[in-house]
């Protein structure tokens, strides 16, 4: 009797047991697959994010920007004041090969030249890159237009080009660099503008760079009163980063 009474009385208890370990095993593995879920989106977009910085730091590399200012007096007179700015926008296809575009303003009071504006899309090859040495070249097509204060002004299509070579030499105590950039006037064969700076770069500390350089400046269309050809030797100290 009492035993039947001990069985009738836990079988519901036995029931609602299961029933309640069914459901508990049901919720724990509703929550496993949350967090599988969970998991995996977070794998997913920390791999989005991972690519994004790499897609930003890349592109913020293959932006290049300068610029330099002279500005000379003699005897308390001014007798060089010109500027320019430079900006261009490299992304690489293949290892080696990359294109882009590039803009220029230049301004050389002395030179009539009021202002030279260029721009255009450029293609280029990267022979070597390392820190020990790199060298890379360019061209493409190029707007240019010319403002000048007294001489007629003038627009044309040009094929721009470009070097940019360093080599560190004795170890990394000195670095031998040069570049060059043209432009050679589609529309006049004869009229070629081109810049060279070559010169030898010595870090410092902190960031600090001394250099010693040699800039010529070649414009075969000049104006009547301005030279063909300047040359300026200078003395730098400069931040690299």
């Amino acid at each position: 009797m009492v035993g039947a009474l001990v069985y009738f009385v836990n079988k519901p208890i036995r029931k609602g047991l299961k029933e309640r370990s069914a459901g508990i095993e049901k919720t724990l593995a509703e929550a496993e697959a949350a967090k599988q879920a969970a998991e995996a989106k977070h794998r997913e977009y920390t791999e989005k994010l991972a690519k994004a910085t790499e897609e930003i730091a890349s592109i913020t590399a293959s932006i290049r920007h300068e610029g330099e200012l002279e500005r000379d007096k003699t005897d308390d007179q001014l007798t060089t004041e010109k500027w320019k700015l430079e900006g261009a926008y490299n992304y690489f296809v293949t290892k080696k090969w990359y294109w882009g575009g590039f803009g220029r303003l230049e301004h050389d009071k002395f030179a009539d030249l009021d202002l030279r504006t260029s721009v255009g899309p450029l293609v280029g090859y990267q022979w070597f890159e390392s820190k020990q040495m790199n060298l890379s070249t360019s061209t493409g097509l190029s707007y240019v237009n010319e403002d000048f204060k007294n001489s007629d002004d003038d627009d044309y299509v040009a094929l721009p080009w470009a070097v940019n070579f360093d080599r560190f030499v004795f170890g990394e105590f000195m670095q031998f660099y040069h570049k060059q950039t043209g432009f050679w006037n589609l529309e006049n064969t004869n009229d070629v503008i081109w810049d060279t700076w070559t010169g030898l770069r010595f870090p410092l500390i902190l960031g600090l760079v001394a250099s010693t350089e040699i800039k010529v400046e070649y414009d075969s269309g000049a104006a009547a009163d301005a030279d063909e050809t300047d040359t300026t030797y200078s003395l730098k100290l400069g931040y690299q980063w």
